[in-house]
């Protein structure tokens, strides 16, 4: 049985109670790089802590975990990346 989803089903704050699919609105020229940022998660839309961020262009960002030192293969929007004081 197939199951279609609704408009309901594609809001993070119906789909997982609790979480808010609100975007804090950031001004992303104050982030450098090595300053401790937030990461927002592509599975469950929630800020995650633990990063720094290693590399800038004008529109997105890699970072690294701080718990290795490890830099993520990926580079993130502006969008997804929060300064980690700002929570």
């Amino acid at each position: 049985m197939s199951r279609r989803l609704g408009a309901s089903n594609r809001n993070p704050a119906t789909r997982w109670p609790g979480v808010t699919a609100s975007r804090r609105s950031v001004d992303h020229t104050e982030l450098d790089v090595d300053d401790l940022v937030e990461v927002r998660s592509r599975f469950d839309n929630r800020w995650t802590a633990g990063f720094a961020i290693t590399a800038i262009r004008a529109e997105d960002c890699q970072i690294r975990r701080i718990t290795d030192d490890t830099p993520l293969p990926v580079w993130f929007a502006l969008e997804d990346v929060r300064p980690a004081d700002a929570a």
